[in-house]
């Protein structure tokens, strides 16, 4: 009895420790909340590339010893894909979030083309290319868009709840491929739920402009492109803000 009651004690400090961990109160931030189930459509699909590749290829008729060739595809991709689209989101010119989006919308695109490609690796190694490289890319964007989002300052708790909403959907996804024990219409679907992740990802300059009227917009949140200092936040900021002047926003 006083074992089961010190397992639940333990049960229950370790729970709270876990929720003080996770800061749930960002998700009351609408565009990053928004940004967050984005990110679960996605990791539903995300996997299934380099867990069934070899599979697909097996179901096609792929001779036996070039198959490795594709998983290589899809990680020389990767590689280049995170140095080549890092290093562009890191300019000014460059629209992070858009570049974001682009990534979702081949990556999406080459999961539902993989169960239409034949017997010829090359067409196999096309498309494991293509996904490689963008979905490298997007998992060096993911860190970036969360400071455009939330500030660097809350970089790591967004992470956490960002985390842990994308674990339940890897999850999710992965396993139901396997267990179909078909590839056609499951690449179908998670390469949809891809595609879709990236639509709804359209709504969050919509979002951000809301906030536009409260609050000022700093340098950074002005380069990433979400955010555009409009003449109604000008009129707001210096209405509100004695000591507001026209380069205020540019100095932070």
């Amino acid at each position: 009895m006083r074992n089961e009651t010190i397992k639940k004690a333990e049960k229950k400090i370790f729970l709270t420790k876990i929720a003080e961990q996770i800061d749930l109160n960002l998700l009351k931030d609408a565009a990053f909340a928004l940004f967050v189930t984005s990110n679960v459509l996605t990791n539903l699909g995300f996997y299934v590339l380099y867990n069934f590749a070899h599979d697909l290829a097996a179901d096609a008729k792929v001779i036996e010893h070039k198959r490795h060739w594709i998983i290589m595809s899809i990680g020389i991709g990767n590689c280049f894909g995170r140095v080549i689209i890092g290093y562009l989101a890191d300019r000014s010119w460059v629209n992070r979030l858009i570049s974001y989006n682009i990534t979702l919308i081949i990556a999406g695109i080459a999961t539902m083309f993989a169960p239409f490609c034949n017997y010829f690796v090359q067409t196999h190694m096309t498309y494991a290319g293509l996904f490689g490289f963008f979905s490298g890319g997007y998992v060096d964007l993911i860190s970036i868009i969360i400071v455009d989002l939330v500030s660097v300052d809350k970089l790591s708790d967004a992470l956490d709840v960002l985390l842990l909403f994308q674990s339940f959907a890897v999850v999710i996804g992965t396993p139901i491929v396997g267990s179909s024990r078909s590839y056609f219409w499951p690449y179908l679907i998670f390469g949809g739920s891809i595609l879709l992740s990236c639509l709804i990802l359209f709504g969050i300059p919509v979002l951000k402009r809301r906030k536009e009227l409260y609050q000022q917009p700093t340098k950074h949140q002005l380069q990433m492109g979400v955010l555009s200092f409009s003449n109604k936040t000008y009129l707001y900021l210096k209405n509100n803000n004695n000591n507001f002047n026209s380069t205020t926003c540019l100095e932070q």
